[in-house]
Formats: structure tokens, sequence, C-alpha cells
């Protein structure tokens, strides 16, 4: 009843999978996630994110602002914690989702953003009320230097 998503440049480490459906059972998470990394030369980012939706007049989501954490901003904010914590969004990388939620959401694309589907996967789980949780115990490899930003 589970979906397990790991992005081709992601490795997760040995056993994540057991660790992952432990913990993620313990916190009730509908999508759980693990810990990587964006590693663009002397930038080096975790790959947990804030999001802002945008909405014009009427209330229709026109933009979405994806903010992904300094290593800065990381530690301030104490996300590097011995225990599974919810978080808005950490990318697709190596995630389990619950089947309740690919029953009720959808895969989708906003052209006109700087944001990937997970950006928008992450955003439909707040709007609907899935709880979203990562744990920085389970870190994975991501082999991104050939990627262009």
């Amino acid at each position: 009843d589970k979906f397990l998503f790991i992005e081709a440049d992601v490795y997760p480490p040995l056993n994540f999978f057991d660790r992952m459906l432990i913990e993620a059972d313990k916190v009730k998470a509908d999508v759980f996630g693990s810990l990587y990394f964006l590693d663009h030369a002397d930038n080096v980012k975790p790959m947990l994110q804030s999001m802002y939706l945008a909405r014009d007049k009427e209330g229709k989501l026109v933009d979405i602002m994806v903010f992904t954490y300094s290593m800065y901003e990381a530690f301030c904010l104490n996300i590097f914690k011995s225990e599974p914590q919810p978080i808005y969004s950490c990318g697709f990388g190596c995630t389990m989702i619950d089947k309740k939620v690919l029953q009720k959401l959808e895969f989708r694309d906003m052209g006109n953003t700087d944001a990937h589907s997970d950006s928008f996967f992450y955003a439909d789980c707040a709007r609907n009320g899935f709880s979203v949780y990562f744990d920085s115990k389970i870190l994975c490899n991501h082999d991104n230097f050939d990627w262009k930003i």
C-alpha cells in the first residue's frame, strides 16, 4: 500500500526501506522522505523546502515559489534531528507515498514556474491535509553535479 519513488540520481543507504516503513508508521506519515543534498560547487543545500503559493484575486493558484533552505538556515532551524519530523517539502529523491495520497492527488506541472512536479505534489499534499515527514538519518547520495541552475 506504499509507493516508493527513487530518482535516478539518488542513491539511498542499505536497509533504508525498512527504516522508512518503521519510522513512517510511528509518526503516521502519508508521505515520508529522506535527506539528500543539492550540490553545486560551493553551494551545498539540503533538499528541504518551504513554499509559498501565489494566488490571483479569485483565489486561483497562479504560481508557486519554492525556497530551499541553506545549510545555515537548516542548522538554525534545527532540521537535522534524530527523529523524523514534519516538513513542507523534501523533494522526491527517495520518498515513500501512501496509496491514499496517490488515489487523491495527480502529478502535475505548471509551465510558468521554475518549480518541478514534486513541488506541486507537496503543495497539493498540504492543501489536502496529508502529513509529510522526513528522516535526516536516512542520508542519500545525490549525483547532481551536472545540473544547470
